[in-house]
């Protein structure tokens, strides 16, 4: 009898353990999505991206003559961009860093969607750094206004 007791008591246990054993493996999963998108006139991709956080931003001018101007900033600060060409939603430039380094800059216009949402925006590939600890190797900038240099 004292071994069914046990039994029981150690039954007990491990059915009241399994969900508290189950919350902590949670897994977390997001449908994520990225279509590049060609506007048919330039002027569509004009406006104010923000990326992660509001001290990444990209300003999108369209000039006279179709011709296209694309500032970068980066912790707030303005980052350089030369030879900036546009071919379809497919964005090229050069990056002149702090130093005087210069580094490919290549991104891409489109729609990403997110767990069934969707946001027009610049995917940035490339190394963004955040902090010390945290580089991310593609970021994802989403248009907040179609007005270069403000915000909704």
């Amino acid at each position: 009898m004292r071994n069914f007791l046990l039994l029981v008591i150690a039954g007990a246990v491990l059915v009241s353990a399994t969900p508290a054993a189950s919350k902590k493996h949670k897994s977390k999963h997001k449908e994520k999505s990225f279509e590049p998108v060609a506007s048919v006139e330039v002027g569509g991709y004009s406006g104010h991206y923000v990326g992660i956080e509001s001290k990444y931003w990209v300003d999108v001018k369209v000039e006279a003559n179709d011709r296209i101007e694309v500032t970068l900033y980066e912790e707030g600060a303005r980052v350089s961009l030369r030879e900036v060409e546009l071919s379809g939603s497919r964005l090229e430039a050069t990056k002149v860093l702090g130093d005087g380094t210069r580094v490919p800059f290549e991104a891409t216009f489109g729609e990403r969607r997110v767990n069934g949402e969707g946001a027009f925006g610049l995917l940035v590939e490339g190394d963004v750094r955040i902090d010390d600890d945290v580089v991310f190797s593609r970021l994802f900038y989403r248009r907040q206004s179609t007005t270069p240099g403000t915000a909704p």
